[in-house]
């Protein structure tokens, strides 16, 4: 003999304070981000500001709760745009006359991954990698070829230091309790949800 039972259901915002919290924090496990605005962003200023060729597939990272996690990045360098962003922010003005005297340029100047730990993506598993065009076999202070490739680095690093806080300002927005409050209303704008935040499927 068939049975009819009566359910109440509620809206989300109907829902005790307790139900309302379990369902955010279940979107929020769940939640996969989006994050393609920020990859660009971040390319375009790289590209602009230091001659970066990066790509999306040159990045990586892992975030936002282990001790490991962080941001990194590979990729060339346009030696004509970054030589003299170098040469300015670690030589003094004899060292750049020695230089051009010698008629030194960049055959490379590169983003690349270092040292054991490359299971990990932070700032510390990338350095600068340098490469330079002397002519006629000449030597020069190394010194300067230190500083120049030091240099490089720490750009390098900033740069993944700073993509990884816009990444982890993404998530915490993206998974904010406003944010998936107003994602759980676009899915279920209606009474779909019984007393203990349970969704009941019609």
């Amino acid at each position: 003999m068939a049975e009819q039972v009566q359910i109440t259901l509620f809206t989300f915002d109907e829902l005790p304070e307790e139900s309302q919290q379990k369902i955010i924090e279940g979107f929020r496990q769940d939640f996969d981000g989006y994050y393609s605005h920020i990859y660009d962003e971040f390319i375009l200023e790289m590209s602009e500001k230091y001659g970066a060729d990066i790509s999306v597939n040159d990045i990586e990272w892992s975030g936002f709760w282990s001790q490991g996690d962080g941001a990194c990045f590979t990729c060339d360098f346009d030696e004509e745009v970054i030589f003299p962003i170098l040469k300015k922010r670690s030589l003094m003005g004899h060292q750049v006359q020695h230089l051009e005297e010698l008629g030194v340029d960049l055959y490379s100047a590169r983003s690349i991954r270092c040292g054991p730990s490359n299971h990990y993506c932070h700032e510390k598993t990338v350095t600068g990698d340098i490469i330079f065009n002397v002519p006629g076999g000449k030597e020069f202070d190394q010194e300067i070829s230190t500083l120049l490739e030091e240099s490089l680095t720490e750009i390098i690093r900033d740069s993944c230091f700073d993509l990884y806080e816009r990444l982890k300002d993404e998530y915490e927005r993206a998974t904010s309790d406003d944010a998936m409050i107003e994602e759980i209303k676009n899915i279920w704008p209606g009474c779909n949800f019984r007393k203990d935040g349970t969704i009941f499927a019609r």
